[in-house]
């Protein structure tokens, strides 16, 4: 897949909008499943520049270069006879520092233009970093196993502490209405360059939960509610389990061709994909690992969604029944039904064929075709 054709996200300016542009060109992935009736594609998230690039090119095999200034999706070719491939969002959109203007407009069936509605009542409106962040969180999170920041690429754990601040306080609400136990693990990856010491995964990651505590109290004067200023633990670990499956700071070898990189690099290539198969089958235990036809479909919806409405989560139910809506009279219909049956079988009888032909209703048509 060439550079242009892997573009998924990114942002433009028409006279006084801002556009979400969505590109349909990757899809075309999603098709490459040997049986995207059954194969549930798996999304990784990556944030961040040129270490990221580097890293993404040696661990997964896909080429790409950096400073693109958008979303790029990408398959990692080595999982695509996997039960679930995984796809990488290349993220570095928040590196973009004033939206471009558009220069075509939609083409149906390649790009998408909506105009971000909800923009409008912002009299100031958003810089782009912002509402590049508002993307990850709100748009691509709900789709994701696993986000990766590297740390070194954003200003160091320090930055990346305040960007996951602002995420846990000013998104506080769901992204989604997918189940807790389904939401994406956050793995924060820095330089570590010492073969001769033993990374401390334990000792790093309490280091930076503590850096994220002190974000988020300097963030919001609202949680301040103790003398020393500092918010529980409980109150804490709630606010973060509430958005994120879990946290973890994990090394990235920084020294280029020695054996001690590569030995690291392959146990973090195996880290990382182990990390997002397990998120991937909590999401099958809840039956929202979705086949790779429903994936780019959802995406779309989604698309939709956060172009109109920027406070109410992205609900999969309602946008699974677009194409199949609830009949407006149906309350009519079960009237009608119950009319029809004794008291001594509205148990027995109405209520299973009743929660049968729900049920039933609820399947995409033709289904059981494919």
């Amino acid at each position: 897949m060439s550079r242009l054709d892997s573009i998924w996200i990114d942002l433009r300016t028409r006279l006084n909008e801002v556009l979400l542009q969505e590109h349909h060109r990757p899809y075309a992935s999603f098709q490459e499943c040997h049986f995207p009736y059954t194969q549930d594609p798996q999304m990784i998230m990556l944030i961040g520049g040129s270490l990221k690039t580097t890293f993404m090119n040696s661990l997964f095999s896909v080429e790409s270069k950096g400073g693109h200034n958008k979303v790029h999706l990408r398959l990692v070719p080595s999982t695509l006879k996997s039960q679930s491939p995984a796809f990488i969002a290349d993220c570095e959109l928040h590196n973009i520092r004033n939206f471009r203007k558009t220069i075509v407009g939609p083409v149906p069936g390649v790009i998408d233009q909506r105009s971000i509605r909800w923009l409008r009542n912002i009299p100031r409106g958003f810089d782009p970093n912002s509402l590049a962040n508002l993307i990850y969180r709100k748009l691509i999170s709900p789709f994701c196993t696993i986000i990766c920041l590297f740390s070194d690429d954003l200003g160091g754990t320090r930055a990346t502490a305040k960007l996951l601040a602002s995420w846990l306080i000013s998104l506080s609400n769901p992204s989604s209405d997918l189940p807790v136990s389904t939401y994406p693990r956050i793995l924060i990856l820095k330089r570590w360059n010492d073969p001769s010491a033993t990374f401390d995964e334990k000792l790093a990651t309490i280091c930076f939960i503590q850096e994220l505590r002190q974000e988020m109290d300097l963030r919001n004067m609202n949680f301040r509610k103790r003398a020393n200023g500092r918010m529980g633990d409980t109150e804490f670990n709630s606010l973060v389990e509430q958005q994120f499956g879990d946290i973890h700071v994990l090394a990235l070898p920084i020294q280029q061709g020695s054996l001690y990189e590569k030995s690291v690099q392959s146990q973090l290539r195996t880290r990382l994909l182990q990390e997002s198969e397990d998120m991937q089958n909590y999401r099958r235990i809840a039956k929202v690992a979705f086949s790779a036809n429903h994936f780019g479909t959802f995406i779309h919806s989604a698309c939709d969604h956060f172009a109109a409405d920027i406070l109410t989560p992205f609900s999969f139910v309602e946008a699974s029944r677009v194409p199949n809506p609830v009949p407006q009279d149906l309350s009519l219909h079960l009237i009608n039904f119950l009319k029809h049956i004794s008291q001594n079988l509205l148990m027995s009888f109405a209520v299973p064929v009743i929660a049968s032909a729900l049920s039933l209703d609820s399947y995409p048509p033709d289904m059981h075709s494919k």
